[in-house]
Parts: structure tokens; sequence; C-alpha cells
């Protein structure tokens, strides 16, 4: 996995694959290091003014992954960043397998698409609740028809969001009303 990080010496964000790392570099963790020497004891650093990621107040950073003022900022960031995802929700959500037939994309080279369960023309939303990853073949032999056991596609849909923690309600972006 790899961590995004802010150097807690020069305020620089970096990438590594350290979940514990402090620093971009060797030069800051020695720079920190002599800069924080008090009667030849280490003192730990004093913490760096930061501005927020996500709308730009300036804050007192207390480690080296906070990169927002509040955690308000966060869960907003984080969800404005998980609604551009789009239809690659719903894909990984279904583990890119149509949900009708079980062909994979990865494995049998099929071409998904989103399919509404409850057809646009009789209503559908483009919501997470009402989405499931579709082959190309079976979106257009289903086409806008309602299938018959549409309360245990609903059902199966319900448990994946909530196993996923996805918002049944999320509206998909990129996918026409």
């Amino acid at each position: 996995m790899i961590y995004n990080k802010i150097c807690i010496c020069c305020g620089d964000e970096f990438k590594t694959i350290e979940r514990n790392q402090l620093y971009c570099s060797k030069e800051c963790k020695y720079d920190n290091y002599r800069l924080n020497l008090k009667d030849g004891k280490y003192v730990p650093h004093s913490p760096i003014e930061l501005k927020c990621k996500l709308c730009n107040t300036p804050f007192k950073q207390k480690g080296s992954n906070h990169i927002f003022c509040s955690k308000e900022c966060c869960l907003k960031y984080s969800e404005e960043e998980f609604k551009k995802r789009g239809r690659f929700i719903i894909f990984e959500r279904d583990d890119f397998t149509c949900f009708y037939c079980g062909r994979k994309s990865y494995k049998d080279w099929k071409s998904l698409n989103c399919d509404h369960v409850t057809p646009k023309s009789m209503g559908g939303k483009p919501i997470a609740s009402n989405l499931v990853t579709a082959c190309e073949d079976c979106n257009k032999e289903k086409f806008a028809m309602l299938i018959n056991n549409v309360t245990d596609i609903f059902e199966e849909v319900t448990k994946r969001n909530k196993n996923r923690n996805i918002n049944p309600n999320l509206k998909i972006e990129g996918i026409r009303e």
C-alpha cells in the first residue's frame, strides 16, 4: 500500500510505503533533529502550520497524515473523491462480474455496463441501490424490461452495498437518468 504523507519538517507532500514515515528525506529528518536539540536533548517538533486541502483554512498539523483542518472537511473531501469514481463504484462492488451471467471482464474479456434494475423508462434512478454490473450481451438482452426476480436482486444489491459501505441513495455520476 502507498501512503500519502506530509513531511513534519518541511511540509512537502510525499508518497511512501512506510506507514509511520514522518520525513520526506534523510536531510529533513536530520535537520529536524538538529533544530529540536535543546541542552543536548531531543525535544519533539512543534507542529507546522498548513492550509486545509479542501477549504484552505490555516491549521496546525498534528501528524504527518493531517492535511485537513477538521473531520468535516476530511469526510466531505472523501465523499467528493468517491463520487468522482462514477460507475467504477458499481463495478468494484460487483467484482467486475456480470450480475446476470457471472462472466468477468478481466477473465472473459467482456465489456461492462451499469444496468438499471428498474429501467429508466419505468422511473429507475441512477443510484447505487438500482444499479448492477452487466456484460454487454446481458444488458442488450434485458433492454428496458423488469426481471421477474427483482426482489432477490434488490436484496443482493442491498447486501453488497452494506458490505462495501456504499450509501444506497448515492447518485452515480456519468450515468444518464
